[in-house]
């Protein structure tokens, strides 16, 4: 069974963040950070060292 998933959707609840980091000392944009965490979270990460794996 395939499932069609609009994860854009789901990353725009995120842009409106500001976003408080220095700019030009960030690597990553924090909206991507924000979605990627959040999608470990419920795959069941539990802490920093699992999300980054």
């Amino acid at each position: 069974m395939e499932v069609d998933v609009d994860f854009g959707g789901l990353k725009e609840c995120f842009e409106g963040l500001r976003d408080p980091r220095v700019i030009g000392r960030t690597a990553y944009n924090l909206t991507d950070i924000l979605f990627l965490t959040l999608c470990a979270a419920l795959c069941g990460m539990d802490d920093w060292e699992s999300i980054k794996e």
